[in-house]
Order: C-alpha cells, then structure tokens, then sequence
C-alpha cells in the first residue's frame, strides 16, 4: 500500500464510514432492544422502547414490536455481531485496512440473505407470522439500506487489493 489518501478524496469510502457509523448506532442502541426483548411500545418502561415504537415500529414494523424468537435472535446479532464490524469498517475505509476485505464480504452476504428474508417476511408473505406493515414504503425507507449497503459493499470489495 501507498500512502494513505485523505478521506475526502475518496467519496465511495466517505460514503461507507458515514452510513456504517450510522449502521452503528442503530445496531448498538436499538437493535439491542429487540435483541434483549425489551416492550417496544407506547408504555416500555424503556425511553428507547418508547422512542422505537412511536418513531419507527408502529404501523411500520409490526414483526419488530411482536419479537419472534427469529426476531430476537435476529436482532442480538445485529448488536452483538454487526455493530462491533461496522466499527471495524468505518477504521478499515478510515485507515485504508486491506485486511477488511474477508469480513466485509461474508458480511455482505449473510446481511443480503437475512434483509430479503426480513423484508420478504414484513410484506410479501404475512402467512408465516400473521403480521404485515402498514407502510410498505415507509418500511422499505428504513431498512432498504441495510439490503443496499451490503450489495453495494460487496461490490467495493469484490477485487484485491482493496485500496
């Protein structure tokens, strides 16, 4: 490797630290909810319960507010799995770390496989929980990036060396 070129002149990977630095927060402070199935509702007893529901869950998530096991597990890997890696990402594209390759990669396909699943779920085939979104298109706003950002960071990634 060269030396390391400034961030901003690499947008693609400007692009990756910013949405993986959000990535973070979600996964970390409210995936974690799900994942230690905290109520989401109007009456959590937990402000960040309160904030989920009445932000995003309600009429728009009706399987996140429900927490199926699949769910829940679904969403303690999201905060104990994902949310440490979109840290490595965000210093990997940072610092220029080849080494981001692996990782991002096997990320991109289990996160692919499980949205499509998730997103088939919430509102193509309502049979296999009895629940559908209200707000198909709200739906698809908030978690349309994390089916995107794993197509397009396998994309990224696909040749060696990385930078």
């Amino acid at each position: 490797m060269s030396s390391i070129k400034p961030l901003k002149q690499r947008p693609y990977d400007l692009f990756f630290v910013v949405i993986f630095s959000m990535f973070t927060v979600s996964s970390l402070f409210f995936d974690i909810l799900n994942g230690l199935d905290v109520e989401l509702s109007a009456s959590s007893s937990n402000p960040l319960g309160r904030l989920t529901y009445e932000w995003y869950a309600k009429g728009t998530d009706p399987l996140l507010i429900e927490n199926p096991s699949f769910v829940q597990y679904a969403t303690l890997i999201s905060a104990l799995v994902w949310g440490p890696m979109y840290l490595m990402f965000v210093y990997g594209f940072w610092k220029q770390k080849s080494w981001i390759r692996v990782p991002g990669l096997l990320y991109s396909g289990a996160l692919t496989y499980s949205m499509l699943y998730y997103i088939w779920i919430q509102l193509a085939d309502p049979d296999q929980t009895g629940l559908i979104s209200e707000h198909p298109v709200r739906f698809l706003l908030f978690n349309g990036p994390y089916l995107l950002v794993p197509i397009l960071l396998g994309f990224r990634l696909r040749k060696a060396p990385v930078f």
